[in-house]
């Protein structure tokens, strides 16, 4: 077992403590795994996870799962993390500025609802190696403010059924090294204002190579190459 690799589908019962201090334990000692995937995790389990992290230097992802009131929070206590992609259950402003300061994630995704807040905000040098962000059904979204020099190395940009999402475009062209933006079931305000034929704020986009505009409902797919 210690030679183990990938360990992914795991459920945490946050209602039996005993035997989540067990699970932990027995996951520190995998040093060759590289693929993690945690589900359900609860209150008061943010500091054993990185407790375990810590352990697994060949770690290269870590999925994790939480439709909980899990204390993100405690992820900065996390020192070695190459790649973190996951569903973050109910991450808000703070618990995402927490995350920002992990110097090796590379992959983010949030998604079903994970994330509480109305407002999303890179900071200025947060998030300074990430490359892929996916941010998906988010339905108390509204919101995203990306600062000049935030997300300096995101090459992929997914946005997916965010219902009330304005539009952001103006701070799409901080991204200076973005390759591919998926605008994918966003209110029809935000797809035409980047629409090549006369949106708005197209040329807030116009360094982007591959931008897809995916419109399901009216079995629309748009394609823009620049």
């Amino acid at each position: 077992m210690t030679s183990l690799q990938t360990l992914c589908y795991v459920r945490v019962d946050h209602n039996e403590d005993d035997d989540v201090v067990k699970l932990f334990r027995e996951i520190r000692k995998l040093e060759q795994l590289r693929s993690l995937g945690l589900n359900d995790l609860g209150v008061g389990l943010g500091i054993a996870l990185c407790s375990a992290i810590n352990e697994l230097q060949n770690l290269e992802k870590l999925h994790i799962q939480s439709y909980l009131d899990f204390h993100f929070k405690d992820l900065t206590l996390i020192s070695y993390l190459p790649i973190c992609c996951g569903s973050l259950g109910y991450l808000t402003h703070d618990s995402l500025k927490s995350l920002q300061n992990i110097s090796h994630l590379l992959f983010l995704y949030i998604g079903i609802e994970g994330y509480k807040d109305e407002s999303m905000y890179f900071q200025h040098r947060g998030f300074q190696q990430l490359k892929e962000l996916y941010l998906y059904d988010l339905r108390y979204l509204n919101f995203i403010i990306i600062d000049k020099r935030a997300l300096r190395s995101l090459e992929t940009l997914k946005l997916s059924r965010i219902y009330n999402l304005n539009i952001m475009a103006p701070d799409i062209q901080h991204l200076e090294k973005l390759q591919v933006l998926d605008v994918d079931n966003l209110p029809d305000e935000f797809e035409e204002c980047i629409a090549s034929n006369g949106g708005l704020e197209h040329p807030s986009i116009q360094h982007v190579p591959l931008v897809r505009i995916i419109t399901t409902y009216k079995g629309r797919t748009h394609i823009i190459h620049h």
